[in-house]
């Protein structure tokens, strides 16, 4: 039994043994076979192996761009010569970029672009043309360009309605175009053209009146202007008995406040009346020549401005008082740093222009003065010195050509004002006087002049002959002076002890004697006038 066991078992480890062996070479072989796979799929990409080389490229015909020819032209209509003119437009094809490109007023422009669609437009809305005119274009056309085929678009221009346009939109449309100019042209002539397109510039039309009230003083001077914007000036207040009335008159025009008061020079007749204007009103500047008088009139005035701290400028040649583009207020003399004998000769020359119209006011300045100041033409002249012989003559006439002359005197007065000489000169011009047609009142509109008095008369040479003071009124025309102290035919006027001159009151050489006496007395005694002080004559 146990060999029969034995024997059994022993077959049985044989056959197991096969079948174990048998196994193991499947085993075996599926394993090789999986290094092998393996090992194949790995050989392909050894970290130190080299790259499998670029396949192969395989040509292919490029097939070229299609283009067509876009011809471009500029055209402009009469209203500006294009003779010369340049222009660009930018050209964009639709879902690509833009190019500009310059474009000719005489010819097409030709330009090579693929094919497609296009939308030409001018490169810059405002361009400036040879002769400096703003021009302006706003079109815009669509072309299609097709393979070796031609389109044609158009750039139109016409020169801009300046008259509709403010005065601050040209000079933005100038400088727009200037700016986008000079990146195709030279500096300098971009500089030229818009020089030449700034002249062209319309002038503005005046908005408003201006009023120039001639004011009735008597033996004085005094204008009140109403200015466009408003505001006022006041020039010279008349003799000291005249303040009362210029103050109402001003009141009643409707003014608390005068702007701009000018103090022509320090005579009795031109600022007496202004010490109780600024002592009642509110007054913005005063504007005053270098010069000064000892006499209680200039005191008075120079205590009233003190008084209110008015602000006070220097009046010479080349000033300006205020600041508006609707008018202007020029100081013409006198010159800055000048000396005269004469106080007279210090007026204050002021020149105000509203629109195409202009207004003189020459306080007493000789006429050499008036025309070394102003040599053209003016609308409206201030007759210089109340029509006296020194101021006004046929060769200044002949400069200024006025329209209207206006002489501020009073009816008999001791002076001879206004002189046959000055009448004479003024013969070709319209006259009105204070004395003849009391107030006159020239209103403008920037272009036309209308004439308004207060009663109607004929402007006559005064008699020197007159008044019992008629030799004392010519020697103080001579002079060039008017006293503004004494009003008889033998006025006082003062001496020190040992002094060779006579004297007004309150002159500074006056200060350690001070001596009354007659004029007539002085003057055969021999004495001379006081050339600081001015006194009559």
């Amino acid at each position: 039994m146990k060999a029969r066991k034995s024997l059994h078992t022993r077959r049985a480890k044989g056959t197991r043994g096969k079948l174990l062996k048998k196994k193991g070479l499947l085993v075996a072989l599926m394993l090789f076979v999986f290094l092998c796979i393996v090992g194949s799929a790995g050989a392909g990409t050894p970290q130190d192996a080299s790259p499998d080389p670029q396949p192969t490229q395989v040509s292919r015909e490029v097939t070229p761009t299609h283009t067509g020819t876009l011809a471009l032209t500029a055209s402009g209509d009469q209203s500006f010569d294009a003779t010369g003119s340049r222009a660009w437009a930018t050209v964009t094809k639709k879902g690509g970029g833009a190019q500009t490109i310059e474009v000719s007023f005489s010819s097409d422009t030709a330009k090579n672009l693929e094919t497609g669609t296009y939308t030409v437009t001018p490169a810059s809305h405002y361009l400036l043309a040879t002769d400096g005119t703003l021009i302006e274009s706003t079109s815009r056309t669509s072309v299609t360009i097709d393979n070796e085929a031609s389109a044609r678009a158009e750039v139109s221009y016409s020169a801009s309605d300046l008259s509709a346009m403010s005065d601050a939109d040209i000079d933005s449309a100038i400088e727009s175009a200037a700016s986008f100019m000079s990146k195709y042209m030279d500096a300098s002539e971009v500089d030229s053209l818009k020089a030449a397109a700034l002249a062209k510039k319309p002038t503005p039309q005046p908005v408003g009146t201006l009023k120039a009230h001639f004011i009735d003083v008597g033996q004085g001077d005094s204008e009140f202007i109403e200015l466009p914007d408003g505001k006022s000036l006041l020039i010279d207040g008349g003799p000291t008995d005249a303040g009362g009335k210029v103050l109402s008159y001003i009141k009643d025009l409707g003014y608390s406040r005068i702007d701009y008061v000018v103090a022509t020079h320090p005579h009795e007749d031109h600022i007496g009346g202004l010490t109780t204007v600024i002592s009642s009103l509110e007054v913005g500047e005063i504007w005053a020549p270098d010069a000064s008088t000892n006499t209680r009139t200039f005191e008075n005035f120079l205590d009233a401005i003190e008084s209110r701290g008015i602000e006070t400028h220097g009046a010479s040649a080349g000033k300006a008082i205020g600041n508006s583009d609707a008018y202007s207020i020029q100081i013409l003399g006198p010159q800055s740093g000048a000396s005269f004998d004469d106080l007279n000769d210090v007026s204050a020359i002021v020149l105000v222009t509203f629109g195409q119209n202009t207004f003189l006011f020459t306080g007493d300045a000789s006429s050499s003065l008036i025309s070394q100041a102003c040599n053209s033409h003016v609308d409206v002249l201030k007759v210089g010195h109340h029509g006296s012989r020194t101021s006004t003559n046929s060769s200044l006439v002949a400069e200024l050509s006025p329209t209207y002359a206006v002489i501020s005197y009073g009816v008999d007065n001791s002076y001879g004002h206004p002189t046959q000489e000055a009448l004479d000169a003024l013969s070709g011009t319209t006259v009105y006087g204070t004395g003849a047609n009391g107030t006159v009142t020239i209103e403008s509109d920037g272009t036309n002049l209308s004439v308004s008095n207060e009663k109607d008369g004929a402007v006559v040479a005064g008699d020197t002959a007159a008044t019992s003071a008629s030799s004392a009124a010519a020697a103080a025309e001579s002079s060039g002076a008017q006293a503004d102290t004494g009003n008889g035919s033998d006025p006082t006027v003062y001496v020190t002890k040992t002094g060779k001159k006579y004297h007004r009151d309150g002159c500074q050489y006056l200060k350690k004697s001070k001596i009354p006496m007659s004029l007539s007395e002085a003057k055969s005694a021999g004495l001379e006038p006081c050339s600081k002080c001015h006194p009559p004559t």
